[in-house]
């Protein structure tokens, strides 16, 4: 049997611009400058920025920390409903369980990409795809897609290249072209092979057009951020782009803390010949005693008791949290080990933390659009059109519900404003329970006239006798 192992990793741009240019004669808008600063940004996520590569500095891995806060206040108890379609929406749930880890992978690179696949679709980060075309308001339009795979001692590499056309009839249709390369090293691209003498390639045509789509089979997951490396670039940055240096100096301020944590261990030093004497006679010293050499005087006994700088330390790491959180779109002290906010209110909330919601509305206006175009919108016309496609999903019209947790949201400071207004009178109280205590309008009603005090009659509860 043949060991076969899917490369996870880009064999050091074993096909890149200049290959794509080769083959397709196609341009990308990729420069060297972005590709070192995706590298770094790897690097970041697997724990080997570039300032700990030494080993003296260990790295704590903070970025991805801020990457999962915003993934998970992005996504917190999104729904999404879709009518008219329920093989769609089951297809969708599937994608629908990944999508927090997949907003925090693309918080933590230059966003990702979404592809079709012969079964659903895919995430891509940089490393697997060059985007070459997009239109004026910086949609990706074209792009290039990498596949890797290692057989025994030789490299395999699959390039699609998906792009618009017009066909001899001037009609819009959609084209994608698919190449095999192998190779002998894995730094290089090799020589065309023909799909087919790839296992797992074998059942892809080199060449597919499609009629009647509006949107690519693919979708660029960005970042609300610009890109200030290369203003060019069709990339965004990650959340934490502004902030590398800090990140460094937050590293170095808790690699300082937790080194005088270590070394704080109460020591007493007593002459190396009390040690000596000690191992010869089979006696067991407490763990702080240490033998140095001082003379055989025995009353030159040291105690070391250090003193732990914590104020200071957790001072200055609150002070580099603030920044790095600032620059990150949170508010003021959102980060820092030594608060307790005890925020109560939706106003407080509201209030203190404006620009921590107007960061996560800015990721999640890319995930449902303005217009209702956004990435999820997206994702669910690739599932459509692969699905239609291929007889998983009946083609139907389909409406779909995009809804998102509102996170100045108080359940118990809604329930005390609408019981005022019973009071008040401004809604009856049927409205309340319907709302609050999961009633149906008939239940609610007939609980309260039941609870209204029957009028006796003239002459009061004899009065028909």
């Amino acid at each position: 049997m043949k060991i076969i192992d899917a490369i996870k990793a880009v064999w050091n741009k074993m096909i890149g611009k200049n290959d794509i240019k080769r083959i397709w004669g196609i341009e990308s808008g990729r420069s060297s400058e972005m590709d070192t600063a995706i590298q770094l940004y790897k690097n970041m996520r697997s724990g080997i920025p570039s300032w700990c590569v030494n080993g003296k500095i260990r790295t704590t891995r903070f970025s991805n920390v801020i990457c999962r806060e915003i993934a998970n206040l992005t996504m917190f108890n999104t729904n999404v409903e879709i009518t008219g379609n329920e093989a769609l929406q089951k297809k969708f749930d599937a994608v629908m369980n990944k999508l927090q880890e997949r907003q925090e992978e693309s918080c933590a690179s230059c966003g990702i990409m979404v592809k079709s696949t012969q079964d659903g679709v895919e995430f891509l980060d940089p490393d697997y795809f060059l985007i070459t075309d997009t239109n004026t308001d910086g949609d990706a339009l074209a792009a290039v897609f990498f596949s890797y795979i290692k057989k025994g001692d030789k490299y395999y590499t699959k390039a699609e290249y998906h792009r618009f056309e017009n066909n001899e009839e001037d009609e819009r249709v959609y084209h994608i072209s698919s190449k095999a390369y192998k190779s002998d090293r894995k730094d290089q691209i090799g020589t065309e092979i023909p799909l087919s003498k790839v296992e797992e390639w074998k059942d892809i045509q080199p060449e597919v057009l499609i009629n009647g789509l509006e949107y690519p089979l693919f979708a660029y997951w960005r970042n609300p951020f610009a890109n200030a490396i290369d203003k060019e670039s069709p990339l965004t940055v990650p959340v934490f782009a502004e902030c590398i240096e800090e990140l460094r100096w937050l590293d170095i301020a808790l690699n300082m803390f937790g080194d005088e944590t270590e070394d704080s261990r109460h020591v007493t030093y007593v002459p190396q010949t009390a040690i000596e004497y000690a191992n010869s006679h089979s006696i067991e010293l407490p763990r702080f005693i240490q033998g140095v050499e001082m003379g055989t005087n025995e009353d030159n006994i040291k105690e070391h008791v250090p003193t732990l700088l914590v104020t200071e330390r957790v001072a200055g790491i609150n002070f580099l949290l603030s920044i790095i959180g600032y620059k990150c779109g949170f508010s003021n002290g959102y980060f820092s080990f030594d608060e307790s906010r005890g925020i109560q209110t939706a106003t407080q909330v509201e209030s203190d933390d404006r620009r921590t919601l107007h960061t996560i509305e800015s990721f999640r206006t890319i995930l449902d659009g303005k217009n209702h175009d956004g990435v999820i919108h997206r994702i669910l016309y690739i599932l459509y059109a692969t699905g239609t496609a291929n007889g998983t999903i009946p083609a139907s019209g389909y409406q779909t519900a995009c809804e998102f947790e509102d996170l100045v949201y108080n359940l118990e400071d809604d329930r005390a404003r609408w019981w005022n207004y019973v009071l008040q009178n401004k809604v009856p109280a049927w409205r309340y329970f319907v709302k609050f205590e999961g009633m149906t309008e008939s239940e609610a009603k007939s609980m309260i006239e039941e609870a209204e005090p029957k009028e006796e009659g003239l002459f009061g509860k004899y009065g028909e006798e």
